[in-house]
């Protein structure tokens, strides 16, 4: 199964381009927070691309996101060396604004009555 989920920030503005058929694409970077064994922090980078227009159109750099795709790889001829390159990515399904996804749901966001508001 080739699936991937990433919770981070939009570490750079998106970069949007149109293809030859019309269609948009948005390349960004997403920042996922990572410790090492020795307990300092450090931040992993992860180059995503989606085609939903609804997400290229809000898509902002510092954005706290989720992004659910497949792991892609994409190779060419680099014109200078003659060597072939590869770059990996996440094609993205979905991305959801994080922020709402990861707010714990309480009582006074849902409306609904807490443990110490029952009866029994």
């Amino acid at each position: 199964m080739n699936q991937v989920t990433l919770i981070g920030i939009v570490s750079q503005e998106p970069k949007i381009t149109t293809t030859p058929s019309g269609a948009q694409v948005a390349k960004f970077s997403v920042a996922v927070p990572a410790k090492k064994k020795d307990g300092s922090k450090y931040d992993e980078y992860f180059s995503v691309e989606t085609w939903s227009k609804s997400t290229i159109e809000v898509l902002k750099q510092g954005q706290e996101v989720a992004v659910i795709g497949k792991l892609k790889t994409d190779s060419w001829v680099d014109s200078k060396t003659n060597e072939k390159k590869y770059i990996t990515k996440v094609s993205a399904f979905s991305v959801f604004f994080a922020v709402d996804a990861l707010t714990p749901i309480s009582s006074e966001t849902t409306g609904l009555a807490s443990d110490e508001d029952l009866p029994f």
